[in-house]
């Protein structure tokens, strides 16, 4: 049998970790990593861009070759891709900025990839408080009057098993 908290613990996810993102290491070398920060897919930014850009493009083959890379970069930062920290060149800390996000991505396509991995990782945006989740959905489970402590206990096992009036004929 599976238990409500561990339904939400595994879909629960926090809208503001969604949108406003939470920063995740990215390795690129043993020893050599940098942070990003990532909203997820289910972000309201990145769905918005993504509708909007399907209905200005049309029909998604009208994209000249190499162009759907760089329209895809462009979607993701600030969408998905919102900030870095600890990337350097020559010792010196490169800044976040949007135009140099987009070259990144449209050039490394693994790079891409990897945000775009991350970005969809669903247990980087679980919500933190699953708890008041499950108290606001245990309300409904017995007419609004239910809590956790109460409607999430494990029946007794006299009131566990489902009762069924056998079929006629099956001898039940």
């Amino acid at each position: 049998m599976a238990d409500l908290l561990d339904l939400l613990k595994r879909y629960q996810t926090s809208p503001t970790k969604e949108n406003e993102g939470v920063w995740a290491e990215m390795e690129i070398a043993p020893g050599a990593a940098f942070e990003v920060l990532i909203a997820s897919t289910e972000s309201q930014g990145w769905k918005n861009y993504v509708l909007d850009t399907l209905v200005r493009m049309g029909d998604m083959e009208k994209v000249k070759d190499g162009e759907a890379e760089r329209t895809q970069a462009e979607a993701m930062v600030g969408t998905i891709l919102l900030d870095w920290r600890d990337l350097s060149w020559g010792g010196e800390e490169i800044p976040f900025s949007r135009e140099f996000a987009v070259e990144l991505l449209t050039e490394l396509r693994l790079f891409r990839d990897g945000v775009m991995r991350l970005a969809r990782e669903r247990k980087r945006f679980q919500d933190d408080n699953l708890e008041a989740v499950a108290e606001r959905l245990a309300k409904n489970l017995h007419g609004g009057s239910a809590t956790v402590a109460s409607s999430l206990k494990k029946p007794s096992k006299s009131g566990s098993k489902r009762t069924t009036t056998p079929k006629a004929g099956t001898g039940g």
